[in-house]
């Protein structure tokens, strides 16, 4: 029925949103690791990107500002993953990206925003 497809829709956006955002702080990561320098250049860059969509372009204002104020809790991302993950009957990337959120949950991230996986 309609209710179950758009469930359906909405826990794909969310992974897909998740993975988009998980592979954010992982590029950025690995910039400032190699050189801490890079940082302003780095975010700017990532930023301005012709492939960087606007929501994740907002993410990496938020992680370069250090703000890490909820509007998409990861508790509630978790829990939209974990069953995306189901429903994709374990697909490793669903997999991967669900237990970066576990993480973020255990280490006491859970009330805050999305992209506070960042702290790990």
């Amino acid at each position: 029925d309609k209710v179950e497809s758009a469930s359906i829709i909405k826990l794909a956006v969310n992974f897909f949103f998740s993975a988009q955002v998980k592979a954010a702080v992982d590029a950025m990561k690995v910039i400032l690791g190699q050189d801490p320098e890079l940082k302003k250049f780095a975010f700017d860059v990532f930023r301005t990107l012709p492939i960087t969509s606007s929501p994740i372009a907002g993410i990496l204002t938020l992680i370069e500002k250090e703000q890490f104020s909820p509007s998409f809790p990861i508790n509630l991302v978790y829990k939209d993953l974990k069953y995306f993950e189901e429903l994709s009957q374990h697909m490793e990337a669903a997999t991967q990206v669900t237990n970066v959120f576990a993480m973020g949950i255990n280490a006491g991230l859970g009330e805050e925003n999305i992209h506070s996986i960042w702290k790990l």
